[in-house]
């Protein structure tokens, strides 16, 4: 039998005598808890394990909906950062990823870099910038790292 299937195995079995020992209308919570302190199993610790687990892997609809709100916050806060940036800093960088895109031999393909990208509107160069920046990254990636030291 492989690994897997053992732990799978195992953890369906140790689901159904969760269940048979949660389930069980015969037994009392406190004779529950009584019997997992006894197996020497922090019930309260458990739980609150058990509930990450469950959070992690199979979360519920408010679980994922804070975390799709707590990503559009990072979104935003990232985006509101970089807005802070002067215009002229903004023109600085753009420049700098051009150039280190010519050093490493590639044509700038971004389409806006050809017209005069210094009169665009400062969400226009923020967005050009993160497209050059975003192309000089594939460059380096695809380069290698033996490459891009030389």
């Amino acid at each position: 039998m492989s690994d897997v299937n053992k732990k799978v195995r195992e953890t369906t079995q140790f689901l159904d005598n969760l269940t048979k020992l949660i389930t069980d209308d015969r037994r009392e919570t406190s004779e529950i808890v009584e019997s997992l302190r006894a197996q020497g199993i922090d019930p309260t610790e458990s739980i609150k394990e058990f509930h990450r687990l469950l959070s992690e892997h199979s979360p519920t609809w408010q679980e994922k909906a804070a975390r799709a709100r707590a990503a559009v916050v990072t979104l935003f806060t990232s985006r509101t950062a970089k807005a802070r940036k002067s215009r002229a800093e903004i023109v600085a960088e753009i420049r700098r990823v051009i150039d280190s895109m010519r050093d490493l031999g590639s044509p700038v393909e971004a389409g806006a870099y050809h017209r005069k990208f210094e009169g665009a509107r400062d969400e226009d160069l923020e967005s050009l910038l993160e497209d050059l920046s975003f192309q000089r990254d594939l460059l380096l990636k695809q380069r290698g790292p033996e490459k891009s030291d030389a």
